[in-house]
């Protein structure tokens, strides 16, 4: 008995109104601590801190001792919070019907949203007009290619995705291990922002590899500029040997390793996916306005290929492709300084988002469920009126 009346009293407080506007509250705050955080450290950070997160430790006066809830787990409370409101509070009769459509058509949206957030793709893709690519790449996620060096037949490739070594903290290290490998690979010195350098005279020779060292950099607030490095020990099975390379993001060639008599070269590089179709850059336009160099508008002319047929597209910035699930939009162009005469790149935004078109799904029973409130109400009030006149 005393179990059941606890159980009831903790279902009155996650439905009640307090509840609801204490999200809301903390949700306010949140989007305004996020965006004078973006500021200084760029959107993705802002994102990945306080959107993305159960809980925030918000710095005050340059100490992190305020624990905070992040977005995320506000919206999973919220979408609690209103089912159980809803469960609470259904009367039976047309009276309450709209409400009902209306709260079903916000409780729709952040489903939605959670779709989104985990199950989504986001990247780009780049080409320079004539190009042509099927695949396109991650704009913060990272992840190590290792691949056979073979000219005789089909080559292995092995990807060690991000998760295993983005984490990395300095002086930690994690070992990549497979049966079907003829060495184990080392990683360590993980930096999210780095550059390749030469060795000074004199500096500390545990932290080179030959005559180059890995200087971590201070974060760009646009995380895609930001390019990642750390270093790779690959220690050769039943061998007592060890060779040991840099990888870094924008490295001109792979760190190349020799074990049982099989090279292989590792390259560090952003997480890339494959699209079902071919995109062919035909002609990028652009537009500037009168006596600058800043565009008034741009746009590509792309040809989407597929083994059974092909279509020509204007893809514009107000006007994506949607195809097949995935939806490109006109993103950017460079180089930015290029001349009249000088080859140019269009960049498309690509993402894979199987909530696409939820949200205009849920302002629309939204919008319906109001609509049938208030003409109902309305219809009361003039029923109401006509008696009392009568």
């Amino acid at each position: 008995m005393r179990t059941m009346q606890y159980l009831k009293a903790a279902y009155r407080v996650a439905a009640s109104y307090a509840v609801s506007i204490a999200i809301l509250f903390f949700l306010l705050v949140l989007t305004l601590l996020g965006t004078l955080e973006q500021i200084d450290h760029g959107l993705f950070a802002a994102q990945q801190k306080y959107f993305s997160a159960l809980f925030v430790v918000q710095e005050v006066f340059g100490h992190p001792i305020l624990p905070l809830p992040g977005v995320y787990l506000l919206l999973i409370l919220l979408f609690i919070n209103l089912t159980l409101g809803g469960i609470m509070r259904f009367r039976p009769g047309w009276s309450h019907v709209g409400v009902l459509i209306a709260h079903l058509g916000i409780l729709f949206m952040l489903l939605g949203g959670f779709v989104t957030f985990k199950y989504s793709t986001d990247g780009h893709l780049t080409l320079y007009e004539g190009e042509r690519s099927n695949e396109f790449q991650s704009y913060f996620d990272w992840e190590i290619a290792i691949t056979e060096v073979r000219t005789d037949g089909p080559a292995k490739a092995f990807i060690i995705p991000g998760a295993q070594f983005t984490h990395l903290k300095p002086g930690e290290n994690v070992t990549f291990h497979r049966d079907d490998l003829a060495f184990d690979l080392v990683l360590s010195d993980y930096a999210p922002n780095a550059e390749v350098r030469p060795a000074m005279p004199g500096s500390d020779a545990s932290k080179s590899v030959g005559n180059l060292v890995l200087q971590p950099r201070p974060l760009e607030p646009e995380g895609e500029r930001n390019v990642a490095g750390l270093r790779a020990k690959a220690a050769v099975k039943n061998e007592a040997v060890t060779q040991e390379g840099l990888l870094w993001g924008l490295s001109s060639a792979p760190f190349r390793v020799t074990a049982g008599g099989q090279a292989y070269d590792l390259t560090l590089r952003r997480r890339s996916w494959q699209l079902p179709f071919e995109v062919v850059l035909d002609d990028f336009t652009r537009e500037l306005h009168p006596g600058t160099s800043k565009p008034s508008s741009f746009s590509s002319d792309v040809t989407v290929i597929e083994p059974q047929a092909t279509q020509q597209i204007h893809i514009s910035m107000n006007k994506p492709l949607r195809y097949k699930g995935y939806t490109l939009f006109q993103a950017s162009w460079g180089p930015q300084d290029a001349g009249p005469n000088d080859r140019l790149f269009s960049t498309f935004a690509v993402v894979k988002n199987p909530a696409d078109h939820w949200p205009l799904y849920a302002c629309i029973v939204i919008t319906i469920g109001l609509l049938f409130h208030f003409c109902y109400r309305l219809i009361m009030h003039l029923r109401k009126e006509a008696r009392v006149s009568s």
